[in-house]
């Protein structure tokens, strides 16, 4: 891996977020993706290669494709979207602002909020923007972020069920002779109330076949894209789970410091993702190589975590096309006389579980 070369598994949801800023009527004339990826490799890449670089399956060059990405997006806040942008005019913009951009190096590089917050910062610098429109445009960034990551993961798995959310002012209830006493139940269509420094854990649904699950934690409202990370969001490590047995996703501890808690008030919104594994797995549970491999070379100032929050999205995303490449193959064998006649192992799409809390503040 050359030193020039950084993954960035998020690329997508700051192109994104982008967007949402750009000025209202021009939705119109977004750049499209083959402007991007000209801009980003000239005549060397195509749409799939695009799609690879945002979604970090690929690593992208910091001197060419993100110097010169950072720079179409710093141009599309400063004089709008144009359907001819190229290199050319680029480097007349880079010169034109002294050599100096904005979104170059730390907010691309940096994670989604960090990059949010660097976008806005330049929209306040066009001409007429009023601090009026700053509420507005926090608003349009956090409903992106919510529908981008909601759409992106939904469209990839299978609905698998909500996460049951435990809570309570004493410690260890998984230790505790009333245990079961201090599970609370929510009705499907309500959000669960935890007050602030509560005790908690979060326990997935039986699962038909062994398992790993893992994901990430998000706030559900706007604080998420002007809150840095950890506040904004957190990673659940994997944990295997056994067929048929419910699984509890945070380490309980006899010392009551080192318990979980609850300590931001908020509105809250897990998502996390199950991955079948052979029967009778008995190996820690780990992540998958594939998912690894998203995790691999990506900014090594990221916080804990960040990654492989956003790598997990790209990892469903990818499953779901590699069953879909699996079925479509299958069909072409059945339909041909010169196919082969051997059946074709069909992977399963990655199970999505869900659950969404309100932490209300101490007192």
């Amino acid at each position: 891996m050359s030193v020039d070369t950084v993954r960035l598994p998020d690329l997508w949801l700051k192109r994104d977020l982008l967007y949402a800023l750009l000025p209202e009527g021009q939705a119109s004339l977004r750049v499209s993706g083959k402007v991007l990826i000209d801009v980003m490799r000239g005549s060397r890449g195509g749409l799939p290669e695009l799609s690879r670089l945002m979604y970090g399956d690929t690593p992208a060059s910091m001197k060419t494709d993100l110097y010169y990405l950072a720079a179409a997006f710093e141009h599309f806040i400063v004089k709008g979207p144009e359907a001819q942008i190229d290199r050319a005019k680029l480097d007349a913009f880079i010169e034109e602002r002294g050599g100096v951009l904005a979104l170059w190096p730390a907010p691309i590089l940096g994670t989604f909020s960090e990059f949010a917050r660097a976008a806005l910062a330049l929209m306040r610098t066009r001409p007429g923007w009023t601090a009026a429109r700053e509420p507005e445009a926090v608003e349009a960034l956090g409903r992106t972020l919510r529908a981008a990551l909601k759409g992106q993961v939904e469209q990839a798995t299978d609905a698998a069920g909500k996460l049951r959310m435990l809570w309570g002012k004493q410690r260890n209830w998984a230790l505790a002779s009333s245990a079961m006493d201090r599970i609370i139940r929510q009705p499907e269509t309500e959000i669960p109330e935890i007050p602030e420094g509560d005790f908690v854990q979060v326990v997935a649904p039986p699962a038909e076949t062994d398992q790993w699950v893992f994901g990430f934690e998000l706030r559900a409202d706007d604080e998420a894209v002007t809150a840095p990370w950890p506040k904004a969001g957190s990673w659940f490590s994997p944990c295997l789970q056994r067929a048929g047995e419910a699984l509890a996703l945070l380490q309980e501890y006899v010392e009551e410091e080192r318990n979980p808690t609850v300590v931001e008030p908020g509105l809250f919104s897990i998502r996390l993702i199950g991955v079948s594994v052979p029967p009778g797995v008995n190996a820690p549970p780990r992540l998958p190589a594939a998912l690894i491999l998203l995790t691999t070379d990506t900014p090594p100032d990221w916080p804990y975590g960040y990654a492989e929050a956003m790598a997990s999205v790209t990892y469903a995303g990818r499953l779901n096309e590699a069953r879909k490449k699996a079925i479509g193959k299958e069909a072409r064998n059945r339909a041909s006389p010169f196919g082969t006649k051997e059946a074709i192992a069909i992977p399963l799409r990655a199970r999505l579980y869900h659950a969404d809390y309100q932490v209300t503040p101490r007192g």
